[in-house]
């Protein structure tokens, strides 16, 4: 199945796309596809994850409008056609 992850401000940078369709099994999970963007782009993993492996808190990840920060997190199962957004949280005022 297939799954398109929309990167958007640095990560877009990183990944080098606005858009990126990832092919991915069945059972697969958000984490599994950031799995796949950082064999692309190894230097992602610093930008998305803490040094302990926990995603960092300046990173919003959406799936289908929705935040994977909820009930699974990273586990969040995907389905075919699921859109992920890679959004870096921004302030100011």
């Amino acid at each position: 199945m297939n799954v398109v992850v929309r990167p958007y401000a640095e990560f877009r940078a990183t990944l080098g796309e606005e858009e990126i369709t990832v092919s991915i099994s069945s059972d697969a999970s958000v984490r599994d596809v950031l799995r796949s963007l950082i064999a692309r782009s190894p230097q992602l993993a610093n930008q998305i994850f803490e040094a302990e492996g926990s995603l960092s808190g300046h990173v919003n990840i959406f799936v289908n409008g929705v935040s994977v920060r909820g009930k699974w997190g990273l586990d969040t199962r995907l389905q075919d056609g699921d859109k992920i957004f890679l959004v870096s949280a921004f302030g100011g005022g």
